[in-house]
């Protein structure tokens, strides 16, 4: 049983679970499973091997400044099934926002990154955060958003459109976390 099938089965199961129940969760919790899920999809099938001189090599979550907003971002796919799921936190550690989306459509691991990362950007500028910290797992669409490369991909096209929003921003920055250090983030 491969990857894909573990995550399949994991949803399956859930999926089950709240038919049975028939009542609504906290939705703070249904993402935290969520994020959860989609996160040990996405480390599988999002891994580079090269290392980044900007990467946090913290063993723990780390809080912004004061002022700052730390928004973590993830996704996975699982069979014909992609979700995008986001966390936003301020400088004490307390959960402002989250937000997750699914897709009916099978997607890559990457495009699947790409499209949290502008979701998720999006929806903290509609709610009013100008000055975020953007953490994900992805280092290759980080390096790609720092303008440390371009690829003709459709990632590209996403990532040029996140890029357009930067402006509208008072500050933006992207940053590569290894997912040990971000495990509090959206647990």
């Amino acid at each position: 049983m491969g990857v894909n099938d573990d995550v399949r089965v994991e949803n399956l199961e859930h999926k089950e679970q709240v038919g049975v129940r028939k009542k609504r969760e906290n939705p703070l919790i249904v993402c935290s499973r969520t994020t959860n899920l989609l996160g040990e999809f996405e480390a599988a099938n999002c891994r580079d091997e090269a290392s980044d001189p900007d990467h946090q090599e913290a063993k723990h979550w780390i809080p912004p400044t004061q002022g700052v907003f730390k928004l973590n971002s993830d996704a996975a796919t699982a069979s014909t099934t992609t979700g995008l799921g986001i966390v936003v936190r301020d400088h004490i550690g307390d959960v402002l926002m989250v937000a997750t989306r699914r897709f009916d459509v099978d997607m890559q691991a990457r495009v699947a990154e790409v499209k949290a990362i502008r979701f998720g950007i999006n929806y903290a500028y509609d709610a009013g955060f100008r000055t975020i910290k953007v953490k994900t797992y992805c280092q290759s669409i980080v390096k790609l958003l720092k303008a440390q490369g371009r690829e003709r991909t459709y990632i590209q096209v996403i990532v040029d459109d996140i890029l357009a929003k930067v402006g509208l921003f008072n500050a933006i920055s992207f940053q590569f976390v290894r997912r040990t250090c971000n495990r509090e983030a959206i647990s």
